[in-house]
């Protein structure tokens, strides 16, 4: 498994519009189903780290494994997205979690990036709680380690804690906007990277004390998060 620690650079690029120059970080999260194996491989052979980003809690229309979603387990539409919330407590849905995961091993990637698992926040049309979330997530955690790949835990503030021991780093957004940054320092703490996204051009406040904490900090002008970010 691959073995992550502070002071890497990172880049988290789900939308690529062209090439985007490999020497700009040390670590790349990518989207699962758009890199190719080709990709990964000539990152790797680079001496870079992939991550494969993938939607865990949410029902996204225009992916290939779509049809393996029962009506009964996509709940409400996500604010501003296309996306729906689905049923993290059902088993057809953790089975595609397995499958995606899988996907990621088969591709090469060296973990995975679990993003909108923070459904205990959410209205979804479930109601799930704090303590379902939590045995939710130690669950796709330890299917990725299984598999022999490092896992991120994406936002979650109020989790951070409960699951630093199950998880290889973080990624949180608006962390300052929201008053959250001291939240994930549980995983710096112990030696695992937080990167931090704002996407409001961060203060000197929140870049100092992103320092102070050892949050890699990367401000995207877009949500979509392309290779223009700025990394202080």
């Amino acid at each position: 498994m691959t073995k992550l620690k502070l002071g890497l650079k990172w880049a988290i690029i789900l939308e690529q519009d062209e090439p985007f120059n490999s020497n700009i970080a040390d670590v790349f999260v990518l989207d699962l189903f758009e890199t190719p194996a080709s990709l990964v491989k000539s990152l790797k052979d680079q001496g870079k780290t992939v991550i494969a980003y993938f939607s865990a809690g949410s029902f996204e229309p225009w992916r290939p494994d779509a049809k393996l979603y029962s009506k009964a387990d996509i709940g409400k539409k996500m604010k501003g997205w296309d996306e729906y919330w689905v049923n993290i407590s059902s088993y057809k849905i953790r089975d595609i979690i397995k499958s995606r995961i899988y996907m990621a091993h088969v591709k090469g990637f060296d973990g995975v990036d679990f993003d909108n698992v923070d459904l205990y926040q959410q209205k979804s049309g479930f109601g799930f709680c704090e303590t379902t979330n939590i045995s939710f997530l130690g669950s796709i955690a330890g299917q990725a380690h299984d598999f022999g790949l490092v896992c991120g835990l994406k936002n979650c503030p109020e989790l951070a804690a409960y699951l630093v021991g199950d998880f290889d780093f973080s990624i949180n957004e608006q962390a300052s906007e929201y008053n959250e940054q001291n939240e994930y320092y549980f995983f710096t703490k112990f030696g695992k990277p937080v990167i931090e996204i704002e996407y409001k051009k961060p203060s000197k406040a929140t870049i100092d004390k992103a320092k102070k904490l050892k949050y890699e900090l990367l401000y995207y002008p877009s949500e979509n998060l392309k290779a223009n970010f700025v990394r202080y």
